[in-house]
């Protein structure tokens, strides 16, 4: 997303954010706005979470975070679960339509996401095999690729 924090108390700042993004585009009139589905999504992305939860706090955080998740949707008669892929998605309690079915298109880049785009264009348009590897593999394996 193109948020940037403007170093107000994060709390109200992500409250103010979710806010914006539940009045986005909706696929299913039943289920909160794609943008939150996809949030939601990338919270549980399986090689993610499971790889920093269970670093932090053991193997079965994962189904406290959603008993969590699930504590708040509850309000608005939904409900997170895992499916067999390890992806999380969300249910409608009343209607039964879930977020399986809505289409993962790609959203719009940001001016800020087109610009490094061009930039890693440019980059892989002109690199040499060594500067690849100092530049890209190297930082990715640590986690910290900035192709500036």
């Amino acid at each position: 997303m193109p948020f940037v924090h403007d170093g107000s108390t994060r709390k109200w700042w992500v409250l103010e954010r979710l806010t914006e993004l539940n009045l986005g585009v909706c696929q299913q009139h039943d289920l909160p706005s794609d943008d939150l589905l996809r949030i939601i999504s990338e919270l549980f992305e399986p090689d993610d979470f499971e790889r920093q939860q269970q670093a932090e706090f053991g193997a079965t955080h994962n189904r406290g975070c959603l008993a969590d998740l699930n504590k708040l949707l509850k309000r608005q008669g939904l409900t997170a679960y895992l499916h067999d892929t390890g992806q999380c998605f969300v249910r409608n309690t009343g209607t039964g339509v879930d977020s399986t079915s809505i289409s993962r298109l790609t959203r719009p880049l940001s001016k800020e996401e087109a610009e490094q785009r061009e930039r890693l264009r440019a980059f892989l348009g002109s690199a040499s095999e060594d500067e690849f590897t100092e530049r890209v593999l190297l930082p990715y394996s640590n986690g910290s690729v900035s192709i500036a």
